[in-house]
């Protein structure tokens, strides 16, 4: 149970969901948070300059201009993310790494300077000072994430972005040429630092590794809970899937599709790739503020609700493009619907 986990975290280190740019490790923790922030409404010095405004109001109007522009920064990120792995030629992948691990590093500085630390320490305890729950999230978020990152030196978060870039360029040529030694050495890196960036920035979980990694991606949750889930699972699904192969072996035609709907050469790729457009249309995803691509495993990247992208893949199993479209779309359509208001996105 625990190996799927490590496996699904893996997966979004080097072939990922994560929303605001390829991989979800690949943004700095306060980067990944300040899409709370994201496309705030801009605040004027004069709003935070008013006469009777509190320390604390003043401090998180502060916090929020820097966040905004911390935020701009992992867009950035995102773009780059999602070149690279639908455009960008493969000539270009070595340079691409030094890239996104430059703009990795220029994002922790501008995360953890001293401009951010004295915003996130004059609203820091201070969640009670403000009626608005969204604002009382936000601080919440912003001090966790921002003693996490911290913790980080910028040298540590260049080497991660870039090692994670490398890692997928591996993992897709390994795949292709249906390789695994193509991608082993580049796997080992990826555990050995994360074991290391888990431990650096939360400390407190040294004593079981994965929990430092698992924070990282489900807050709050432990490998012991996740055993327990695990084991409850199992107790269930093994006699399903048991029952499942039995039926399927004592009569097979009850796994079999429709004539109409075998896989095979007659799915044509184009047609495929409309079809996928209009299933994601009809589904209320709008092209106006994001597009359907093709790449090696199917993701949805881009940079905030305007600009929600899409990936998918086709191939003579024409349900493996279909249903890919279908569950990325729910990924965007969430991504899309997010409140751009001053105080709510994300929450």
């Amino acid at each position: 149970g625990r190996c799927v986990c490590a496996s699904s975290l893996l997966l979004r280190a080097i072939a990922p969901y994560s929303m605001w740019n390829v991989y979800a490790s690949s943004v700095s923790a306060l980067a990944g948070r300040s899409v709370l922030m994201a496309h705030l409404r801009p605040v004027s010095s004069s709003r935070i300059a008013l006469s009777g405004a509190s320390a604390p109001t003043q401090s998180y109007e502060k916090l929020k201009a820097l966040l905004r522009e911390v935020d701009a920064l992992s867009e950035i990120q995102g773009i780059l993310g999602y070149d690279e792995q639908v455009f960008m030629p493969p000539g270009a992948a070595a340079s691409r790494a030094k890239q996104k691990g430059a703009l990795a590093k220029i994002l922790h500085d501008k995360s953890t300077g001293t401009e951010m630390r004295e915003a996130i320490d004059g609203v820091r305890g201070r969640e009670e000072d403000f009626d608005d729950v969204r604002v009382r999230a936000n601080i919440r978020d912003a001090v966790d994430a921002f003693d996490k990152e911290a913790r980080k030196s910028s040298d540590l978060a260049q080497k991660e972005a870039q090692l994670e870039s490398e890692a997928n360029q591996a993992w897709a040529a390994a795949r292709k040429a249906s390789d695994f030694s193509l991608f082993a050495g580049k796997l080992t890196e990826i555990f050995e630092l994360k074991k290391e960036v888990a431990a650096v920035t939360r400390p407190a979980l040294k004593s079981e590794p994965y929990d430092g990694a698992l924070d990282a991606f489900e807050r709050g949750m432990r490998a012991e809970r996740l055993d327990e889930i695990f084991e409850e699972l199992r107790a269930g699904l093994v006699p399903l899937l048991e029952a499942i192969n039995a039926k399927k072996a004592s009569d097979p035609s009850v796994d079999a599709p429709h004539p109409s709907l075998a896989f095979g050469d007659q799915w044509d790729t184009e047609a495929q790739a409309a079809l996928s457009r209009d299933v994601a249309a009809k589904m209320g995803y709008s092209f106006d503020n994001g597009r359907l691509d093709v790449s090696t495993h199917p993701f949805t990247g881009g940079a905030g609700p305007q600009d929600v992208r899409m990936t998918t893949r086709y191939s003579a199993n024409w349900a493996e493009g279909f249903g890919a479209t279908i569950h990325e779309c729910g990924h965007a359509l969430y991504e899309q619907g997010r409140d751009v208001g001053d105080e709510g996105l994300g929450l």
